[in-house]
């Protein structure tokens, strides 16, 4: 058995009820996700309740997603699962059966195309956010984008307004921190293998490879918080190998675990 909160945020769905009772998904009411486009407000408690529920080890759960942007959005701040009218309205059990029978991945489309759209868009806002491009000339790329399909990226190395180092390096660095960088270092297949799909998606971890140090073989692992003492005890427990953890993008690294742990 296990306890959801449904339509949490509204009416009566006190916070009190995260430490009185032993919960294990909050639903996050579909009235946030409504706006998320034009009221800044909505945004930010979205993203507290995901981060406060990850914390706590909750799965979080959007209702009422309709659009592409909302998916997007959702995505990006690493929100577990998501329901709505964008990929099916209530249907009767036969047409569900018939959906079930054919094995129809009817959310693999829209997963795709809003990954897609939103790695070239954090990137943009990466750049804005460390003073490598203006914001105006993001929001002129994005405008374009809209018109010619072209992705940001490729749209800013094209206009000269970046190159492709910088490009690159932004994903490394972030409020001054220096993180590894995912594209172009190789990940070691072998190392994957030494940490399950269960603890690499609880704890935000990516294997990456070896380095041998005064004789002691360590694990480099990827991670968006390498001070949290949990995780990297029960890494070496795991492992049976001395962590060392470095500091990556958390949105870069969501991704590639998914990608070396689900194929995705």
């Amino acid at each position: 058995v296990k306890i959801s909160i449904d339509d949490f945020g509204t009416g009566y769905c006190s916070m009190e009820y995260l430490k009185s009772l032993p919960v294990d998904n909050l639903k996050i009411d579909r009235t946030f996700i409504a706006d998320i486009k034009e009221n800044r407000n909505d945004l930010e408690i979205i993203r507290a309740v995901i981060s406060m529920a990850h914390s706590m080890n909750l799965n979080v759960i959007a209702e009422g997603v309709e659009t592409y942007d909302q998916l997007q959005f959702l995505i990006s701040n690493q929100c577990d699962e998501i329901q709505g009218y964008l990929f099916s309205k209530p249907i009767e059990s036969n047409s569900f059966n018939e959906i079930i029978s054919k094995k129809t991945n009817f959310g693999a489309p829209f997963l795709n195309k809003a990954k897609e759209n939103l790695r070239d868009q954090y990137v943009g806002e990466l750049l804005v956010q460390a003073g490598q491009i203006k914001e105006i000339n993001l929001e002129h790329a994005l405008n374009v984008q809209q018109r010619f399909k072209e992705k940001v990226g490729q749209l800013l190395l094209r206009q000269g307004i970046v190159d492709e180092d910088t490009l690159l390096n932004t994903l490394a660095f972030q409020s001054g921190n220096e993180s590894i960088n995912l594209y172009k270092q190789e990940v070691d297949p072998e190392s994957v293998k030494l940490i399950s799909k269960d603890i690499a998606m609880r704890y935000r971890v990516l294997p990456v490879g070896f380095a041998d140090e005064n004789g002691t073989r360590k694990l480099i692992v990827a991670m968006n918080n390498p001070s949290d003492l949990e995780a990297l005890d029960t890494l070496e427990f795991a492992t049976g190998y001395k962590i060392e953890p470095l500091f990556t993008l958390d949105e870069h690294l969501y991704w590639l675990i998914r990608y070396y742990y689900y194929g995705e």
